[in-house]
């Protein structure tokens, strides 16, 4: 009889330490759980969990990315519809990869699509969990719509800066060149000028010698003729070099209509 309360008294006790563990235990859960959610709610990032291909938790901050209120999300949107089309093939694999622990933690970037369809774009950092013994995503997301913006801008910017700077290199390149036609023009208008001088007396020579060798051979006459000739040629080739060189004044000049 003593030894049946005996036992009756250490199965009562351990009942009640199982209990009180038990108790302890759901304690610590919801300890945690309130934690969670303390730091997740005022979080400056989208927290949610998915399980079972539904959201089965999401913050504020998840909720207004996408432009939706918490209770129209949990347990009743799942992640397709909150994908664009074109990316949601990755978004699959993504989390599938989670969920069969293949790869437990993963950051990639995708293309969302908000309640009132406009597209965002999501950068994700997730990682695989178990909830209630059932495997789990749990991750945090941001809107880096406003960053990609920007990024592209900033490209935009250096591609047109760059066009910009051939633009001014190549503008460069014409004034020198612009420049060294000028200086050559200049100097050939000097060159011609002192030129035509020598030129010219050597014609007046030419002239003089055949006045006074009137009974010159044929041979000297023929020579005579050439030198004169040469000088002639070199003359006019002076002449057009000068004009070359020469800013004339822009002649108006009436055209036809259709021209």
């Amino acid at each position: 009889m003593a030894q049946s309360v005996s036992e009756e008294i250490i199965a009562d006790s351990e009942r009640k330490q199982e209990s009180n563990e038990h108790l302890h235990a759901a304690e610590t859960l919801l300890e945690s759980e309130n934690r969670f959610r303390n730091l997740s709610e005022d979080a400056l990032v989208g927290i949610y969990i998915i399980q079972d291909s539904f959201f089965r938790y999401v913050n504020p901050k998840m909720a207004e990315i996408f432009g939706y209120a918490v209770e129209e999300i949990v347990d009743k949107l799942s992640p397709r519809l909150l994908v664009l089309d074109e990316d949601w093939p990755t978004v699959r694999d993504n989390l599938q990869k989670r969920l069969s622990d293949e790869q437990r933690s993963i950051h990639y970037e995708f293309r969302g699509v908000r309640k009132d369809k406009e597209i965002v774009i999501i950068e994700v950092f997730g990682s695989r969990t178990m909830i209630l013994g059932k495997p789990a995503v749990i991750g945090t997301l941001l809107d880096i719509t406003e960053r990609k913006s920007g990024e592209l801008e900033i490209l935009r910017l250096n591609a047109e800066l760059g066009q910009k700077i051939a633009e001014l290199i190549e503008t460069q390149e014409e004034l020198i060149r612009k420049e060294k036609l000028a200086i050559l023009g200049q100097l050939s208008g000097s060159i011609g000028h002192e030129l035509r001088t020598p030129l010219g007396i050597m014609s007046n020579a030419i002239y003089f010698l055949k006045m006074q060798l009137t009974d010159a051979d044929e041979t000297t006459r023929e020579y005579l003729d050439i030198i004169k000739h040469e000088i002639d040629v070199s003359l006019r080739i002076i002449t057009d070099l000068l004009g070359f060189t020469r800013t004339s004044t822009p002649c108006k000049q009436p055209l036809p209509a259709a021209q």
